[in-house]
């Protein structure tokens, strides 16, 4: 099967060194805790996207509810993000 999941519009599209990383870091971080692949997918395309709106590889930040907030407006997965969070601390 073919799964395909959009990128999230960036803001403003600064620098694109280090999306690729942002993305598997995304998408590994939210498999590893137990979510299926495309909610990890959304996880890494929103990571990426944070990335690309800033200078440099790690000079981005956000707290968590600002993500689960923008993936939510991007994806509407508010609650498959919430989940998989949820197991993970349980």
């Amino acid at each position: 099967d073919v799964m395909q999941v959009p990128a999230v519009r960036a803001r403003e599209e600064v620098d694109p060194t280090g999306i690729g990383d942002a993305f598997r870091g995304g998408f590994l971080t939210a498999y590893s805790k137990g979510a299926d692949l495309k909610t990890a997918a959304e996880v890494g395309a929103l990571a990426a996207t944070w990335c690309l709106e800033t200078i440099g590889t790690q000079n981005h930040s956000f707290s968590l509810e600002e993500f689960i907030a923008r993936g939510d407006d991007a994806y509407g997965n508010r609650a498959r993000v919430e989940r998989f969070l949820a197991a993970s601390v349980s």
